[in-house]
């Protein structure tokens, strides 16, 4: 409750007497669906500007710019 509640993980750990902040995660935190649901939102709210695609697709080349297919049998 009182790292849902905001308080530090380290504070509480030396509170607790625990040796490391990791043994108060481990023993006293578990992930909750809000929890995801907000990891998600905010994961959603950085990578949608990241992935937009703002540049358009670049215009055609003139028939004499493109590369020309040539069948292998007529190569050499």
């Amino acid at each position: 409750m009182a790292i849902s509640s905001g308080v530090d993980v380290k504070t509480l750990s030396s509170m607790l007497g625990h040796y490391s902040a990791g043994f108060t995660l481990d023993t006293y935190t578990h992930v909750t669906n809000d929890m995801q649901r907000g990891a998600a939102e905010k994961i959603g709210g950085f990578m949608e500007p990241a992935t937009a695609t703002t540049t358009s697709e670049p215009p055609d080349l003139p028939e004499e710019s493109r590369c020309k297919i040539v069948p292998f049998e007529k190569v050499g």
